[in-house]
């Protein structure tokens, strides 16, 4: 009795395992309903990647500006190191001509 039975469930589950093995057709449903999923999966893609290209001109623009800001720095500090050594250079002239004996040079 036990053999029996055990053969009847591996012929059922062997059936069963057949069954969902084997690919129905298609109807023109099932059909549509997928070539919907792909649409909207490209759909979906391409939103992306669309928020994607916007996102990058943003950074683009963003990171142009800092650009523009740090170059105009740059030249602020170019003329800041410019007028600060003629700053320098002027003080110590007039202080070698109150000063004639005096020398600046050791303490530099």
């Amino acid at each position: 009795m036990k053999m029996k039975s055990s053969l009847v469930l591996l012929v059922g589950l062997v059936g069963i395992l057949g069954a969902g093995c084997t690919s129905q057709p298609n109807t023109v449903g099932k059909f549509m309903i997928e070539q919907s999923k792909a649409t909207m999966e490209l759909g979906k893609q391409w939103e992306a990647g669309k928020k994607r290209v916007v996102d990058g001109e943003k950074a683009i623009a963003e990171g142009k500006d800092t650009i523009a800001k740090g170059e105009a720095r740059v030249k602020e500090g170019e003329i800041m190191v410019v007028e600060g050594k003629k700053m320098k250079e002027e003080a110590e002239l007039i202080f070698s001509t109150r000063f004639p004996g005096q020398s600046l040079e050791n303490l530099k």
